[in-house]
């Protein structure tokens, strides 16, 4: 079943490529979204796509780029988005 995620990361995940990792993870994966950096320090990101597609991608989240410091992962599902593809958002 196709489905949307809305996932914020906590952490050390800013200056750390993280966003770049989530790109290339969820490109890897065939996810439409994007990813951004939020004022308070943490990691946004919408992922739409297959369950099981998704759920890989939130392990990825809990794992994050190799500088990171990934603390918490709090993630929810979300009414589908009309997503052209998955990019970074500056």
């Amino acid at each position: 079943m196709f489905k949307c995620i809305k996932a914020k990361v906590y952490g050390k995940v800013q200056g750390v490529y993280f966003r770049q990792y989530t790109l290339l993870k969820a490109r890897e994966l065939n996810l439409v979204g994007y990813v951004r950096n939020e004022p308070d320090g943490t990691v946004l990101t919408y992922a739409q796509g297959f369950d099981d597609q998704l759920q890989e991608f939130i392990k990825f989240l809990h794992e994050g780029s190799p500088a990171s410091h990934v603390e918490r992962v709090e993630w929810e599902y979300v009414p589908l988005h009309f997503f052209q593809n998955f990019q970074v958002i500056r």
